[in-house]
């Protein structure tokens, strides 16, 4: 489905890929940045010049971020103090009072975390941009195809789609239970209550159209070396390769003359450009790869401050939901809808949290298996020992040394949060074996207490 919408969409430059996000990210306040286009860095005359950075401050953006920030100031100091009247007032479990202060509590840390660590982040990401815009100028010019990410925008899309929704189902029942338990206070709870998580999915989105570029780059170049492995059959059949050289030949005369250049409005997916001495830009190729790799480690550090607080307290409201669900479903055995309705609030904001790093760690994983799998489409090369290897060793040396060194950066190369966890499938693994143990400890509290009281008022209320 993602490869049939994508031709509907225009080919898409570097700097236009996160137009989705970036637009989100103005909304709620998390960008107070103007988007420009980065100069291209490649050419000798703006190699001395001082690069233009990708974003520049904005004050009527810096305007909409701080109404938002006070907004959730008020918010949150109205929303602690209705939830801290909560037990004076009303004979309400007070399990669900502490799930509310924690749920409020956790979002004023991802709060501080999305606004004091963004112009950190803005300043060292610009950096990288120019780095990547650089990259990709260098790949355009072995390849003779420009990189295109229209399936980074259509992913950004499906992403902000499926995030609207889910935050619209947790809004319902957010709805449900405040209005009962808040009466005139439940815009304030909601808002105290989905912002900062809205900051947290925005961040998240952010950290994922970057990383998808990345992973375009890194099949750019799996392309690249594909078409090398392809076309350069084995040196078994010695008249075979001969045609082979000679076909080749009068294929990069007829559709690659010195004057061609590739068109990036016209280089959709399908089209090549890529010629049939490629393998003479290997060398190159190799050290883009490493860039690559280079860049990819520091965009993550750059993103590993808000990515750290944003799964912290995911994993928090995961444990406390399951926690708490299980305690009612035991003991209200669906009896009582509004009990069942505060813990069923629990699990859907942990089912919003949970799919949404469950997003990040599928682009990270496949991002550093896209990257590891340039050296298995290099061994095929040497497997088949094509015939510009016959009599210069060069180029099995640098492919051999090439694929030596994927392998001592799998120990290195690999997405992290400041070191503590991998951002890869192995990351749930880990989380669902300390839930577990959580969970274990927890479901030994007895609440039959707080519950049993909870439900005889609402039986004397009817």
């Amino acid at each position: 489905m993602m490869s049939f919408l994508v031709k509907y969409l225009k080919c898409a430059p570097f700097h236009a890929s996160y137009t989705p996000t970036y637009v989100v990210s103005r909304i709620v306040g998390l960008l107070p940045y103007t988007l420009e286009d980065p100069e291209d860095t490649s050419s000798a005359k703006k190699v001395q010049q001082k690069p233009k950075p990708i974003f520049r401050f904005s004050i009527p953006l810096s305007l909409i971020t701080l109404f938002w920030a006070v907004s959730y100031i008020a918010a949150y100091v109205l929303a602690n103090q209705s939830v801290l009247a909560i037990p004076e007032s009303r004979n309400y479990p007070i399990i669900s009072v502490v799930g509310h202060l924690m749920h409020i509590y956790l979002g004023v840390c991802i709060f501080i975390s999305s606004y004091v660590f963004t112009p950190r982040k803005i300043s060292r990401f610009s950096v990288l941009a120019l780095r990547l815009k650089a990259l990709d100028s260098e790949l355009t010019s072995i390849s003779g195809k420009p990189i295109d990410y229209r399936s980074t925008v259509l992913f950004q899309i499906f992403f902000i789609a499926a995030g609207v929704l889910l935050l619209a189902a947790a809004l319902i029942y957010d709805y449900l239970v405040f209005m009962e338990m808040y009466g005139n206070f439940m815009i304030i709870i909601c808002f105290a209550y989905v912002y900062p998580y809205t900051c947290s999915g925005v961040i998240h989105l952010q950290f994922i159209a970057v990383i998808h570029t990345i992973c375009q780059r890194f099949k750019a170049i799996n392309i690249f070396l594909q078409h090398i492995a392809d076309i350069n059959v084995p040196t078994s059949n010695a008249a075979l390769q001969v045609k082979l050289k000679s076909a080749q030949k009068e294929k990069l005369e007829k559709e690659n003359p010195s004057d061609m250049k590739p068109n990036p409005k016209t280089a959709f997916i399908g089209e090549s450009f890529l010629p049939a001495n490629a393998h003479t830009r290997l060398n190159e190729i190799f050290i883009l790869h490493d860039k690559l790799c280079d860049v990819s480690e520091a965009i993550n550090d750059t993103f590993s401050l808000q990515i750290v607080s944003g799964i912290t307290a995911g994993f928090i409201i995961i444990i406390f939901g399951f926690f708490i669900e299980t305690k009612v479903a035991f003991w209200a055995g669906g009896q009582n809808v509004t009990l069942i309705l505060i813990a069923t609030s629990y699990v859907i904001w942990g089912v919003v949290t949970a799919l949404s790093i469950y997003a990040m760690l599928a682009c990270t994983t496949n991002t550093k298996e896209t990257a590891n799998a340039a050296a298995l489409v290099v061994h095929k090369i040497l497997q088949n020992k094509p015939a510009f290897m016959l009599n210069d060793e060069i180029y099995y040396n640098k492919m051999k040394s090439f694929t030596l060194q994927i392998l001592h950066r799998k120990n290195t190369f690999h997405f992290n949060a400041l070191g503590l966890f991998r951002l890869d499938y192995t990351f749930i693994f880990s989380a669902v074996s300390a839930a577990t143990s959580y969970l274990i400890v927890l479901l030994q509290f007895d609440l039959g207490d707080y519950l049993t009281q909870f439900d005889n008022m609402l039986q004397g209320s009817t």
